[in-house]
């Protein structure tokens, strides 16, 4: 459920911010999508960046590593980035498709339907991993960070008793003489301080 949240996240956000990036160019929307039109538009141009004219490179790439941003933000490891960047390709594809036959609501009757639509799923699915180029990153940076934080364990762990039992461990009561262990650690820190 993270993954698919986050793939949906990670297309919206990379379809608005190439969008914007663009300049936001308009198309006719009718009355009840024109005021999300921009999502449309912005998924049309991250699957069909080379068929809507003239975009820069850099641009399209940008669009795409936001969205990795965004997929890495739901990701907790590798191998799970790749999930999440999958779902982002779905919900680019769905949001493409959604655009196509509101524009065009006649294009469900086309004899070229499935054709189109398996070329864009096609797309959508291969274009989408260049947003691994920016959530693979900071999944490790993450993980770094987070690994470096814990503390390291103890190399030795070793107590003693008054009556000269040694342990491997952290007792409550010593074996051998049947003394409390706690009581004993703080007594031998405060005998140790006078």
């Amino acid at each position: 459920m993270r993954n698919l949240l986050g793939g949906i996240i990670g297309g919206i956000v990379g379809s608005v911010y190439i969008w914007y990036a663009m300049q936001g160019p308009k198309l006719d929307w009718p009355a009840p999508y024109d005021t999300i039109g921009f999502l449309f538009e912005g998924s049309s141009i991250l699957v069909l960046y080379s068929e809507t004219g003239a975009i820069d490179l850099g641009i399209w790439f940008s669009g795409w590593a936001i969205a990795g941003i965004a997929i890495a933000l739901f990701s907790t490891s590798k191998a799970d980035s790749i999930r999440t960047m999958l779902w982002s390709g779905g919900c680019v594809f769905i949001l493409l498709i959604v655009g196509v036959f509101i524009l065009d609501p006649a294009y469900w009757n086309s004899t070229d339907r499935n054709l189109f639509l398996l070329i864009w799923l096609v797309r959508s699915v291969l274009t989408a991993p260049v947003a691994l180029v920016s959530a693979i990153p900071l999944i490790v940076l993450r993980k770094k960070l987070v690994h470096e934080e814990e503390t390291a364990p103890p190399e030795k762990i070793e107590t003693s008793c008054v009556c000269g039992a040694i342990f491997k461990s952290k007792p409550l009561m010593c074996a051998e003489c049947g003394r409390q262990m706690k009581q004993l650690s703080t007594l031998s820190t405060d005998a140790s301080t006078q």
